[in-house]
């Protein structure tokens, strides 16, 4: 008898230690709670810690006490599947907008069950006759007979519970290596509930012992590891295909240890990497074929303008928050700046040949009022300037002095004449 008592006693114990930890993951996802997936894992996390109680409080009670904490533990059974739902729709991105009214949907059916549940007395449409009985120091379900009803309510949790795991994997499969342990994770930590309601429902459990609390520990650690491993919550990406394939720019997340967590088509062709190939590897193995400006942006040097390919591109950094203030990880965007570099690049060409023509134009053309006796210029304030000295100061040219042959017969018809030039 002695060994048996001890066997309680490390359930109990257990069942306290679960307790404890989904606890403090709903006081985690609350701490996340900005976002909406922290809300939904809080959910989540309390509704289990809430089932776990129930357990407990149900196995330390009497017989005639039991049936009020039964009650009890079928509501957060009934609704503990809706969490999971929420969450699976929110970690993976799926929610639609109108968040509230596929919760309220999705809340229906559980609460008309949690309804007829409190007033089935002496119809017994979900439970017809249940009898306590008590083992050593725990009250538990010796027989229950159920209603008609029950099988529908338990199919609609197995319902909601597979369409999660479903939800999840297929996420998994599509983000990438890095998202397929937070998947796989997710969906043992869905799965192993489901695996203990069903022992007790089939009689494979022992009667005396509720292997939920148990099953519950095992979905607590999945979860634990998956949060300390992988960062989960804090990498979550959110809309994926709508937020970063809809636009132009390159666009790259990586997390607070550099490993790429996310890239639209735009940054792959670029960097000439699947998406898939670059999920989970660090960001500055993806940079290293990029050359110098390649490194600068793996390395967050603060770089606000690259070369990459031949095309140039403005860089932004922008810190990732996950609500608790410190930055979890960083996007980095690249808008393609050579058309316009190109264009105004023409741009200064046409105003150079311009500027150039217009000086041309304003030292070759116009009227100048001249001398009809000595050639003086008059300039702009009326004065009367030579016509060397004018030219000079308005074309830039330099003017030599000469004397046409014309002059030089006039002037000086003897020194003509003793060039040779007459004879």
């Amino acid at each position: 008898m002695k060994p048996h008592v001890d066997l309680q006693v490390l359930y109990l114990l257990a069942t306290t230690v679960t307790l404890f930890v989904l606890a403090a993951m709903a006081g985690f996802g609350l701490h996340a709670r900005r976002e909406a997936v922290g809300r939904a894992f809080a959910a989540v996390s309390a509704s289990s810690a809430c089932w776990t109680a129930t357990v407990a409080l149900l196995a330390l009670s009497t017989p005639e006490a039991a049936p009020f904490w039964l009650k009890a533990k079928y509501a957060f059974i009934a609704f503990t599947p809706v969490t999971v739902a929420w969450f699976a729709l929110e970690f993976t991105g799926s929610m639609p907008a109108r968040r509230g009214w596929v919760l309220a949907a999705l809340s229906v059916i559980p609460t008309l069950r949690l309804a007829l549940l409190w007033t089935d007395e002496g119809r017994g449409w979900l439970i017809r006759e249940v009898v306590f009985e008590r083992t050593g120091s725990l009250t538990h379900v010796g027989q229950v007979v159920y209603g008609p009803l029950h099988p529908y309510a338990i199919a609609y949790n197995y319902l909601l519970i597979v369409g999660a795991v479903l939800l999840v994997l297929m996420w998994a499969a599509r983000t990438g290596p890095l998202a397929r342990p937070q998947g796989l994770a997710l969906a043992g930590a869905s799965v192993a509930p489901v695996v203990a309601n069903s022992a007790t429902l089939l009689g494979a459990a022992s009667p005396d012992m509720d292997p939920m609390p148990l099953a519950l520990a095992v979905t607590g650690a999945l979860i634990c590891w998956s949060v300390a491993r992988h960062g989960m919550l804090e990498t979550v990406p959110i809309a994926r295909d709508v937020l970063l394939d809809a636009i132009e720019d390159g666009m790259l997340a990586t997390d607070a240890n550099g490993r790429v967590i996310d890239m639209n088509s735009t940054m792959s062709a670029l960097l000439g990497v699947p998406v898939s190939s670059a999920l989970g590897r660090p960001v500055s193995a993806l940079f290293a074929a990029a050359g110098e400006h390649g490194a600068a942006l793996a390395d967050d040097q603060g770089a606000a303008f690259v070369t990459l390919r031949e095309r140039h591109f403005a860089v932004r950094t922008v810190p990732l928050h996950a609500g608790h203030g410190r930055a979890s990880g960083r996007l980095l965007l690249l808008h393609d700046m050579t058309a316009r570099l190109r264009m105004e690049d023409e741009r200064e060409l046409l105003i150079t040949e311009l500027r150039h023509a217009l000086a041309q134009v304003r030292t070759l053309s116009g009227l100048l009022p001249i001398c009809a006796s000595c050639k003086s210029i008059r300039d702009g304030k009326g004065r009367w300037r030579p016509a060397d000295e004018y030219l000079r100061d308005h074309s830039g040219a330099t003017v030599s002095h000469g004397m046409c042959p014309e002059c030089t017969v006039r002037l000086y018809p003897s020194a003509y004449r003793e060039t040779g030039h007459e004879g």
